[in-house]
């Protein structure tokens, strides 16, 4: 572990990545997490997206007491954009990317650095997120909700050993791990359309590369993930349809992983259109009720997917019964 950083030219820079929107009520905590690093080589880059409160006034006052703080305003736009904003301004070797409604704990920077400096062949390191209710930041847990069982895996080795499992779920919050910035360059930053699982998108394409990934289970190494209203609340046409996004854009990574040989492609490329085919039918059944056309769109490629053509005329008889196919839960 990296005790102090009194030399600065043998430490690397790390470029903090904070995109943010009307958040200002949380930002001061979450500068403040940077702020407090153990590591003092570090520039906080924060992409204000579009922002109607308060932020610009909450970062250029911590700029005015530390300038390796810094600020860039764009119109409203994706996530994506906006950590793609904080990477095209980045000029660490490191990156280290944060929500700005959350901190990291003040030896993350130090200890991660360091595990690079023990592995340097890594691309990636990660640690335990904690997660906490607004307004009460003593009481941890493993878990977004209250049942407190760990769900991060402890993993280190080849990526793609861990790339299945990936692709079921996802496997750290955006701000477990730390990442060379080349390795970001060299799968490509995050996919500008998306809003919402943009994260799982992009570490799917940085596990493709095969990179050597390393756990760091320093107690000071963690994210702290707050629960809070808003970051419950959910649309769930727009989530599907981003997750649809993403699930179409998967397809050319998993065709090129096949062909680099991975032995469990095919098998996701089969479950990969599967899910696509079951998120036209969750999308189906969220538009029924207010936009009938696009209902029969979703329908219509449902159909084609699974070859299920007598679902299309009964929705086809429903056009005129109003009388709409139903589909299980299951």
């Amino acid at each position: 572990m990296i005790s102090n950083d009194a030399n600065c030219e043998k430490s690397p820079l790390v470029s903090v990545v904070i995109p943010t929107y009307n958040y200002g009520h949380f930002l001061s905590e979450t500068l403040n997490s940077v702020l407090s690093q153990i590591y003092s080589n570090w520039e906080c880059i924060v992409i204000d997206n579009g922002s109607t409160d308060h932020t610009k006034t909450i970062v250029q006052n911590f700029i005015q007491s530390d300038k390796r703080f810094r600020y860039f305003k764009i119109e409203h736009s994706t996530t994506s954009r906006s950590r793609n904003e904080g990477i095209k301004n980045a000029s660490g070797k490191f990156i280290q990317f944060l929500d700005s409604d959350d901190q990291i704990e003040n030896g993350k920077l130090a200890n991660q650095v360091d595990f690079f400096q023990k592995h340097p062949s890594a691309g990636l390191v990660y640690s335990h997120a904690l997660y906490y209710n607004d307004g009460d930041p003593t009481n941890l847990r493993l878990t977004h909700d209250e049942s407190n069982v760990a769900w991060m895996p402890t993993f280190t080795g080849n990526s793609w050993d861990m790339l299945s499992t990936l692709y079921k779920r996802n496997i750290f919050v955006v701000s477990s791990p730390l990442i060379r910035k080349s390795l970001v360059e060299e799968v490509g930053r995050f996919y500008a359309p998306l809003n919402w699982v943009e994260d799982w998108e992009f570490w799917l394409r940085v596990l493709a590369a095969n990179t050597l990934m390393v756990f760091d289970n320093s107690p000071d190494s963690a994210s702290l993930i707050r629960v809070h209203s808003k970051s419950l609340s959910r649309n769930r046409l727009k989530m599907y349809q981003q997750s649809l996004i993403a699930r179409k854009k998967l397809v050319t990574l998993l065709i090129s992983l096949k062909v680099k040989g991975f032995e469990n492609a095919q098998a996701l490329i089969d479950d990969n259109s599967a899910y696509e085919a079951y998120l036209y039918r969750l999308l189906y059944q969220e538009s029924i009720s207010s936009n009938k056309l696009n209902a029969f769109k979703y329908l219509y490629s449902y159909a084609k997917r699974k070859k299920d053509w007598k679902i299309m005329a009964k929705f086809i008889s429903a056009l005129l019964t109003r009388k709409f196919p139903v589909f299980s839960t299951q």
